[in-house]
């Protein structure tokens, strides 16, 4: 037996003693009941709204992110390359040392 038909047999039982606050309760209980269920509601959109702005600012932080970081790749390749351009000998022994380096490195395990 529920909740809601225990509540309505004690409701039947004291109607039938003579309580007449028993009708007062009912209409309170049955406000109560749709205030709960408003207020649930209410919730759930306030949570969906919330969330939906949280995934818009995260979304918006990896774009920026995303440009930043390619703005600094960019960079870093125009650097690279007027170093390789300037000394290519050190470029190339630096790319050789790099290399030997992470082979040895990757040997040992």
């Amino acid at each position: 037996m529920d909740s809601n038909t225990k509540i309505q047999d004690y409701a039947a039982a004291a109607k039938k003693v003579g309580y007449p606050e028993v009708e007062s309760i009912r209409g309170d209980l049955r406000a109560l009941k749709t205030d709960t269920v408003d207020l649930g509601r209410h919730v759930v959109a306030d949570g969906r709204e919330k969330l939906t702005e949280l995934a818009a600012n995260a979304k918006d932080m990896a774009k920026d992110e995303y440009a930043e970081l390619s703005n600094l790749t960019k960079e870093k390749s125009r650097v690279l390359a007027s170093f390789i351009k300037d000394k290519p000998f050190q470029g190339a022994a630096a790319a050789f040392l790099t290399g030997f380096v992470i082979s040895m490195m990757m040997r040992k395990r």
